[in-house]
This record gives C-alpha cells, structure tokens and sequence, in this order.
C-alpha cells in the first residue's frame, strides 16, 4: 500500500532528477538513468617548425638538435633514407603523448618540408614515443607509420634529382656543342672571306 508520504518522495525524487537532465537520459517509464560523460581529452601541444632552415632558433642546441646528432652512428643514414637527406631537425626533449617531440626538414631552399610541400612524404613527423620499439611500431611519427612513406618520397626526390642534373648536364653540352660549332662556322665564313679576298687581290694586281 502506497502512503501519501511515499507518493510526495517519489514524486521528490523524478522532479531532482528531472531538474539534471545533463546528466540523465529519459526511459519509456519516465524515469532517469544516470548517463556518464567521459573526461575531457588531453591537450596536445605541438611546438610549431621554424619557418626557416635559417632560424637563429635552429642553432640553439638547448631547444634543437640536428637528426644525425640525436641518432648518432645511423643518424645521417636514417635522414638519407626517410627525409631525402635533407636538413632535418629534433626538438631536444624526451617525447610524450601529450607533448610530442617535434621533427621539421627543410629543403634545399630553407623551406620547410610540411604537407603543402612538392615532397612532403619525406618531411618531419613529430614523435610521441622516446624508447625505440613503440617508436618504432606504436608512434604515428615512427618507421611502421611514416617510414615507408618517407623512403619512398626520398627515392622519388633522388630520382628527380639525377634527372634533372642530367638534364642540365646535357644542354650545356648541347650549348657547348652548338657554340663550337657556330664558332666552326665563323672561322670557315672568316677563311673564306680571306680567300676571297686574297684572289680578288690577285685578278686587280693582274688587270
């Protein structure tokens, strides 16, 4: 049997419960089931890339250092496989989760090697992991996520790099080539601008 004060603290307890609907959800029985919110996610903070290879702020060893120098014995090989061999730079700080340790390349021009880049699949990745096998396997930064990638993009950026320095090679011998023989030319011309001369000059001595 249901007294009047039963009905009042239910009645209590729906109107509370009603009042916080942020964090209760409505059942068909116009009751409420609590409903957890999930804690905010953590604040990533990310130190930007210098703008240019020729940032003072590059050479301050406190705040970066270069990729050979952090990697020691396998640095320059690791930066002539994955970042085309480019100028690469590490933040000088253990990596973390929630403060990932930045990576910047730059080019041959001191541009930074970011996503707009004609080569960007070769340029820094920031690292969220210091010991070498979750930086290897579990970094979005690491060799299992970027490196391939990255040793494709270099090989591309070789590649067109050969090409190109052939390419040049061959139209300055083409130059050379018709330089030399526009010179050939000038000589026969000069040759025969003397032979014609010499005879004319011998038809008047004879008249």
């Amino acid at each position: 049997m249901t007294t009047d004060s039963d009905t009042n603290d239910i009645s209590s307890t729906i109107s509370y419960e009603s009042s916080n609907t942020s964090n209760y959800e409505s059942t068909d029985n116009n009751s409420y089931e609590f409903n957890s919110i999930s804690p905010a996610e953590p604040v990533v903070e990310i130190t930007p890339c210098p703008s240019s290879v020729e940032d003072p702020v590059l050479q301050d060893e406190s705040i970066w250092t270069s990729y050979a120098d952090h990697h020691g014995t396998f640095g320059s090989v690791g930066n002539a496989l994955f970042h085309g061999g480019q100028d690469t730079f590490l933040e000088n700080k253990e990596a973390s989760e929630e403060s990932p340790q930045q990576e910047c390349s730059y080019d041959s021009k001191g541009n930074p090697i970011d996503q707009d880049h004609e080569y960007s699949g070769m340029g820094g990745s920031a690292n969220y992991h210091s010991d070498s096998y979750n930086h290897t396997f579990n970094d979005p930064g690491g060799i299992w996520e970027r490196g391939g990638e990255g040793f494709a993009t270099s090989m591309e950026y070789y590649y067109d790099s050969v090409k190109e320095a052939v390419s040049e090679e061959a139209s300055a011998l083409y130059a050379d080539s018709l330089l030399e023989s526009a010179v050939e030319e000038i000589d026969s011309l000069y040759e025969d601008s003397l032979l014609e001369s010499a005879v004319s000059h011998v038809y008047d001595s004879d008249d």
